[in-house]
C-alpha cells in the first residue's frame, strides 16, 4: 500500500432546498455580517433627522439664501 498526497482539492456544493438558507446558523452569520452596516445606516438616518429638526423649513426659492 502507498501513501497518496493530495495537494489541491476542489469541492462544489449545491443547496437544493431553499429552506436550508434559513437555517439558524446561516441567519446568525448573516446578522453578524450585516449588523455594522445596519448600525451605520441607522446612525446616519438619526443624524439626518436631527439636522432636519435644527433647520427651518424652506421653499426651493429660499435655498439660495441659506447660509
Amino acid at each position: 500500500m502507498a501513501d497518496v498526497e493530495i495537494s489541491t482539492m476542489t469541492s462544489r456544493t449545491e443547496i437544493r432546498d431553499s429552506a436550508a438558507y434559513l437555517h439558524p446558523r446561516v441567519l446568525d452569520q448573516l446578522k453578524e455580517i450585516l449588523k455594522p452596516f445596519l448600525e451605520e445606516w441607522l446612525r446616519h438616518e438619526r443624524d439626518v433627522k436631527q439636522e432636519q429638526k435644527m433647520r427651518p423649513s424652506m421653499t426651493s426659492r429660499e435655498v439660495d439664501n441659506w447660509e
